[in-house]
């Protein structure tokens, strides 16, 4: 990805890129000052992240021979109206920063002349993000004017007929702006293609609704010159955070923060193949990967390649052995959001409240009792296994045996209630 400041540097050594004016700019509203005509909007009140901090970058190729200013407008703690100072522009790059607080707030950049001529701009961009043109997501396009393509669903594709749902966070647009459009095969085997639509900075949710017959959609972008931090497709308030979920255990290797246990040593069942399912529906902006780790016959260590993970279903095979042996999934980053996860054909025990704190189990990590605090009128309860089978219940006590337990990861609940769901580790 070409960052920010090589591409300034790039724009003052005579490369040519489209240069605009504030003044006509779809980037910049009127504002209801005379003497600050052009407002630029870096956050309001409802967006999840107002509170954070707003950095805007803007290159600055022209300005009026009495020069010109910015100001900082944001709401208060109270409710309230801030004026910041008027601040010079100058040619060449502009950073203008607005520093994080602890409440919703409007956060805009006021300018005093809409004579400003710009190539470059860029909201809250970081080394994270990603450019369009050098992300894996997207794929040549065939048209002009259409270069890069992100590919929802294709008529193979068992959830083609679907809704498709693209969410881009975007944080760096071209001066000139840039569009998207929306590709998709019809009901005869035709094609459609959407009328042109804008791209904001921020977060922009891109649309295509269900039909009744398989079919391919593919959102086009009209340049590569697009950057952006987040980035999902078909994400549901019911999807699971890597970082988040009790399912994954923290790794040792720093490159390989998060780790899922297929099988282990001791499992009678761990000479098996084992096959990891896993319906991916956000990655980070510059992809994750995963590697398999498994101990050999001779019981060493083997890590396999780094291969990278994709949006939709993500099968993760590893080939039966003759000896017992332990199988691991390691995961490069903990922001990979999954809507659903199945080990060796069953899916993996559903864990939606699997984070809630409602009670302690000590000792966690355990050999053989564990007790239970922080819950009362405890009637029963239940310890399941990783793909949800009942291993084993206990009535009226806050005290569990796992001594005949296999090593690994279990589950308990407490009274039937999916909220009082924990992980347990038996060693």
């Amino acid at each position: 990805m070409q960052k920010k400041i090589t591409l300034l540097f790039l724009l003052m050594t005579s490369v040519v890129f489209a240069q605009v004016e504030i003044a006509s700019s779809n980037f910049f509203t009127a504002g209801a000052a005379t003497a600050w005509p052009y407002v630029f909007t870096a956050a309001t009140s409802d967006d999840p992240n107002s509170q954070s901090a707003q950095t805007l970058e803007i290159n600055i190729t022209s300005l009026p021979a009495e020069g010109a200013n910015y100001r900082v407008y944001k709401t208060t703690a109270n409710g309230g109206d801030f004026f910041g100072n008027p601040q010079s522009l100058a040619l060449g790059p502009n950073t203008l920063s607005v520093t994080a607080v602890s409440f919703s707030r409007t956060v805009r950049f006021q300018f005093s002349s809409g004579a400003i001529e710009f190539d470059a701009i860029s909201l809250n961009n970081s080394d994270s993000a990603q450019g369009i043109a050098s992300s894996n997501f997207f794929t040549a396009g065939s048209a002009a004017a259409w270069p890069y393509v992100f590919t929802a669903a294709t008529s193979d594709d068992p959830n083609s007929q679907s809704a498709q749902t693209l969410e881009i966070n975007i944080t760096s647009l071209p001066a000139d702006g840039a569009n998207y459009r929306v590709f998709k095969t019809t009901a005869n085997g035709g094609s459609f293609f959407g009328n042109p639509q804008p791209l904001t900075f921020g977060l922009n949710t891109l649309n295509v609704t269900a039909v009744s017959f398989n079919r391919a959609v593919k959102f086009q972008f009209s340049t590569g010159d697009i950057e952006f931090d987040e980035i999902s497709l078909n994400s549901s308030e019911n999807d699971l955070e890597i970082a988040t979920s009790d399912l994954f255990t923290a790794g040792s290797a720093s490159a390989w923060p998060y780790v899922f246990t297929a099988t282990t040593s001791d499992d009678p069942n761990s000479q098996s193949a084992q096959t990891l399912e896993i319906n991916i529906t956000s990655l980070p902006a510059q992809g994750a990967n995963y590697r398999v780790y498994k101990t050999t016959a001779n019981g060493g260590n083997f890590f396999g390649n780094p291969q990278p993970l994709t949006f939709g279903i993500n099968t993760l095979n590893v080939a039966a052995v003759s000896f017992p042996r332990t199988v691991k999934f390691q995961f490069s980053s903990g922001d990979i959001d999954f809507g659903a996860m199945s080990l060796n054909g069953s899916d993996v025990l559903s864990l939606e409240d699997i984070n809630v704190k409602s009670f302690v189990i000590y000792p966690n990590p355990a050999k053989d009792m564990i007790s239970i605090s922080g819950a009362t009128n405890i009637h029963n309860i239940k310890v399941f296994s990783i793909l949800g089978t009942l291993e084993k219940e206990f009535f009226n006590t806050n005290q569990v045996d796992i001594s005949e337990l296999s090593s690994g990861i279990h589950f308990i609940k407490i009274n039937d209630e999916p909220r009082f769901l924990k992980k347990i580790i038996k060693y």
